[in-house]
């Protein structure tokens, strides 16, 4: 009786000893750091220590029971206990560039240039003023009664004043204006004798002025009034170039007409010349008239043009 007893209290003892390292197994584990999520899904699950129930045996009358001792599985050292290898911190990952958006490419900003300097206009200056008597000559004589024609040439657009003293009348002026050429032509009264006439000038743009003295002589004498054509020369005159260069002689201060149109300047001898045109194949008649002294004479050729 007291040897089951005693091995009652063995048994008492070997399972409470189980039970306390059961326990303290289980806090030891529960006080270790919780893995990673990472390791726990990977990590086997830790089998728990199997505790083997001990079996009591009925006492034999006949033979002492034989204390079996228990056999203390040995605990699987836990897994998740083993300390693992640190892992270096991931590095952040580096930042991705983005290319900029492409746009619309801008509009190109002009570059001003300077405006260039434009020169103003240069004025083409005129030509000095001038006052040119193309007839009567100087100290002409002229016997054509009371009046003569004074023509000459000055600058276009010029005003032109011719002044001569008449006995018993006094200084008597008379003015035109320039044609677009310069020319002009003004019928002045003579008195008997030496006549100085002041001609002077006026440029209408300018205010230029100038004045030029021409001496003419009236001598109204009785002479006879000619004039003729001397060349082309000839009674059956043929000409083959046009224009037709005519030549002739008059009276002294007579005043000569070709063809009513055409008025050659006349010399202090009595010389004039003019140029024609003949238009047409076949004849041609010339005339030439002169006038003095209220007196007109004739005169007149025939051509033929006959071109090459």
């Amino acid at each position: 009786m007291r040897q089951t007893d005693t091995l009652r209290q063995q048994i008492i003892v070997a399972v409470g000893a189980g039970l306390v390292a059961v326990i303290f197994l289980a806090a030891w584990v529960l006080s270790l750091p919780a893995p990673p999520a990472a390791l726990l899904t990977a990590a086997p699950t830790a089998t728990p220590p199997v505790i083997a129930t001990p079996i009591a045996v009925a006492a034999q009358p006949t033979a002492a029971p034989t204390l079996q001792p228990t056999a203390m599985p040995t605990p699987l050292p836990n897994q998740a206990a083993t300390a693992l290898p640190t892992l270096p911190p991931a590095s952040p990952p580096a930042p991705t560039l983005t290319p900029p958006t492409a746009g619309p490419t801008p509009p190109a900003t002009p570059t001003l240039m300077p405006n260039p300097t434009v020169p103003a206009p240069t004025a083409t200056p005129l030509p000095p003023l001038f006052i040119d008597v193309e007839s009567p000559g100087y100290e002409t004589i002229v016997r054509r009664p009371g009046a003569v024609t004074v023509r000459g040439q000055t600058l276009p657009g010029s005003l032109v004043q011719i002044f001569n003293t008449i006995r018993g009348i006094g200084q008597v002026a008379y003015s035109e204006l320039s044609d677009a050429d310069g020319r002009f032509a003004i019928t002045v009264s003579l008195d008997q004798g030496l006549n100085s006439l002041e001609i002077r000038a006026t440029h209408a743009a300018t205010g230029a002025a100038m004045r030029e003295f021409w001496q003419i002589r009236y001598a109204p004498v009785s002479v006879e009034l000619t004039v003729r054509i001397n060349e082309p020369a000839g009674l059956a005159l043929f000409v083959r170039e046009s224009p037709l260069r005519i030549v002739g002689k008059t009276t002294p201060g007579a005043t000569v007409v070709v063809n009513d149109l055409l008025y050659p300047d006349v010399s202090a001898n009595g010389d004039w010349s003019i140029t024609i045109g003949l238009r047409e194949q076949g004849e041609h008649t010339i005339t030439a008239a002169a006038s003095l002294d209220g007196k007109t004479v004739t005169d007149e050729i025939t051509v033929t043009y006959t071109p090459q």
